[in-house]
């Protein structure tokens, strides 16, 4: 098989998984007759059927996600809008190109990659699974492609690239002439796409180095009050909370909370966006009560406007009961988790990583409001759905080992606690290695489940063994390293006669 059809195959699974998932949230945010008021604005802005509207083209549902990011950044995580300009390129480049070397085998399987992240992210797993075979057909033949994401400059152009209205994209449609679906915004998408991207790889802080150069190059070309520039504000100030500066993100959503109630008034769903964002940065500050009193105001406002199954609806009641776990009031977080989970499941579905989230709050606030012993049973559902979902060795299945190993402990059942623990060690053992720091929390679960088990001497075996490798891999003198030793001097002392 082909690169090109490969690619082709992928864009039919993307097609499928996407579809679902953009009209539930399009539809909870713009109402059922989204689809035809953005074609009107389409072809009031670039003239009658210059630009396809149809839920059967991927390009389309793409396109949809990435000029609607204020709605899809609360029902994707931050990752899935850089995937999704990047697929709109390899779109464009399927529909306009016809050659095999528009997709040599590196940029194929990253593409591939894209897709079924981007498909896993919004909660379409069996379309994901289905082009994740389609890589691992290709990695078959290509065992050492570099993880590299894609990027537009990657791939070869061919020397004469050729446009035939007889191939076109999944629904037997081609792209118009002239026209391929980027009309001039491509330069401005690619470029807050990896500032994005540059985050997410764990350098927030060159995620906010780019975005500033890019709001500085606005700045001598676009009003201060231009969309672009807001949207790159937003994700600037967003960043600067990620690089461990929640006071400076805190007072950039407060001054474009400002300009955005000027521009575009208090209820235009980016101004409850930032609202709701201002918030989040006030309690990740520490500040819960008054992130708390943030949400509570803007509630019903966002439930009049946007409706109660907007995704903004939904990321406020999120918030809420978040920050009113975090004041105290564990039962009442516990009852509006409990709420949100269905809401999420209709809106969302049941597979979504956003909704699964909800979930594990659930289970958390569940357990912290008294009663472990179904916080306890939650965990062991929650963990059985991202089992079945990813497999035993995904990231989300092992947390959810983890969040069930530790309320199983919690409702009283230290020895099933310890085991889950010693089968979650020897995965992480085998996944990451012995001295990776997830691997070493692992240790310290093991360790004090087996001393709440009745077993203190190897408790304090266990924990000298951790403090040893500490000792080599932090130093001395590190944190983890002296909270080691002192929680080696308390099992110590219960294991003394």
């Amino acid at each position: 098989m082909g690169n090109r059809e490969l690619i082709g195959q992928g864009l039919q699974q993307l097609q499928a998984g996407l579809r679902p998932f953009v009209e539930q949230t399009m539809s909870a945010a713009r109402g059922r007759d989204w689809v035809q008021d953005k074609r009107r604005r389409d072809n009031e802005r670039l003239g009658p059927g210059r630009r396809s509207s149809s839920l059967s083209d991927p390009r389309f549902l793409l396109r949809v996600i990435t000029e609607e990011r204020q709605i899809f950044r609360s029902a994707l995580t931050r990752s899935g809008l850089p995937l999704t300009s990047r697929l709109r390129t390899v779109g464009n480049t399927y529909a306009h190109e016809f050659e095999d070397s528009a997709f040599d085998d590196t940029a194929t399987h990253q593409a591939l990659t894209a897709m079924s992240r981007l498909l896993r992210l919004a909660g379409a797993v069996h379309h994901a699974n289905a082009v994740e075979a389609l890589t691992g057909a290709l990695a078959d033949d290509l065992p050492n492609l570099p993880g590299v994401p894609y990027r537009r400059n990657d791939r070869p152009r061919p020397a004469s690239p050729r446009h035939s209205p007889q191939q076109g994209l999944c629904d037997g449609t081609s792209a118009p002439d002239g026209l391929d679906d980027r009309d001039g915004v491509e330069s401005f998408n690619d470029r807050v796409a990896q500032a994005v991207e540059v985050g997410e790889a764990g350098r927030p802080d060159l995620a906010v180095e780019h975005l500033q150069e890019i709001l500085n190059d606005m700045h001598g070309t676009l009003d201060p009050a231009h969309h672009d520039v807001l949207v790159v504000r937003h994700e600037l100030a967003n960043w600067q909370g990620e690089a461990g500066a929640p006071a400076e993100a805190v007072k950039a959503f407060g001054g474009l909370l400002f300009d955005e109630l000027n521009v575009l008034g208090p209820d235009h769903v980016e101004t409850l966006t930032t609202r709701n964002d201002l918030g989040h940065w006030i309690s990740e500050g520490g500040d819960a009560a008054g992130a708390r009193e943030i949400f509570t105001d803007m509630l019903p406002r966002c439930t009049r406007v946007l409706g109660s199954d907007h995704i903004v609806t939904l990321a406020a009641r999120n918030n809420l009961a978040r920050c009113t776990g975090r004041v105290g009031d564990a039962a009442t977080a516990r009852d509006q988790f409990s709420d949100l989970v269905p809401c999420y499941e209709r809106v969302l579905g049941p597979d979504h990583p956003i909704t699964l989230g909800v979930r594990n709050n659930l289970v958390q606030w569940t357990g912290e409001a008294g009663d472990t012993a179904k916080a306890r049973a939650l965990a062991g559902g929650l963990l059985l759905h991202h089992e079945r979902l990813h497999g035993p060795d995904h990231h989300d299945t092992l947390i959810a080992h983890g969040v069930l190993a530790h309320w199983t402990g919690r409702a009283g059942d230290a020895a099933t606690a310890r085991n889950l623990f010693t089968d979650l060690l020897l995965t992480y053992e085998r996944l990451f290695g012995p001295d990776h720091h997830t691997t070493l929390l692992a240790r310290v679960e093991m360790a004090r489940w087996t001393g709440e088990a009745g077993d203190p001497a190897t408790a304090q075996d266990l924990v000298g063994d951790l403090l040893l490798r500490r000792e080599r891999l932090l130093g001395p003198d590190h944190p983890d390293t002296a909270a080691t030793r002192k929680y080696l001097a308390h099992w110590r002392a219960k294991a003394e006669p």
